[in-house]
């Protein structure tokens, strides 16, 4: 006798997948960074406790906001207004799941030039490369920092 759903694991699981889009404006002596935050396998994969978390080029933080819970159709999405004191050149996400428990969290990190910085650019510009975050990777991960294009994010403004 076979009872339907009972005991069997899911063989082809549905993981949380947090994607990122950012732009950054300067503002007197702060950035201002605007981050739309999305899930996009909702609401077959929730991803709950998110906080949007930036890091300057050295790896120090500069701004987070906590975006809650990104769980159904209604809430898979947020826009978050961040103020940073420095510039935000690499960009990630927490969560209560983590990569380790099969969570896809997108890291943003710059690859623009200072002229670009807080310009209001075209879609079609790249500006932002990404990946994804690795189970057991540090905050601000390591990759980001070697990647992030340091000659355009140091200079003091």
């Amino acid at each position: 006798m076979v009872l339907a759903g009972c005991g069997t694991p899911n063989p082809n699981p549905v993981y949380p997948l947090v994607k990122l889009f950012a732009r950054t404006e300067r503002d007197s002596s702060d950035w201002l960074l605007r981050v739309r935050v999305r899930n996009a396998r909702v609401p077959d994969a929730p991803i709950h406790d998110v906080t949007v978390v930036a890091y300057n080029d050295t790896g120090t933080e500069v701004c987070r906001k906590q975006a809650g819970d990104l769980s159904t159709i209604e809430t898979n999405e947020r826009i978050m207004h961040l103020t940073c004191d420095g510039f935000p050149a690499i960009i990630t996400a927490t969560a209560e799941e983590s990569p380790c428990d099969g969570a896809n969290i997108q890291i943003l990190y710059w690859i623009g030039t200072d002229e670009q910085r807080g310009a209001d650019l075209p879609p079609d510009v790249k500006v932002w490369e990404s990946y994804y975050r690795e189970c057991g990777e540090s905050l601000p991960p390591e990759r980001a920092l070697e990647n992030v294009n340091v000659s355009n994010t140091t200079k003091e403004d």
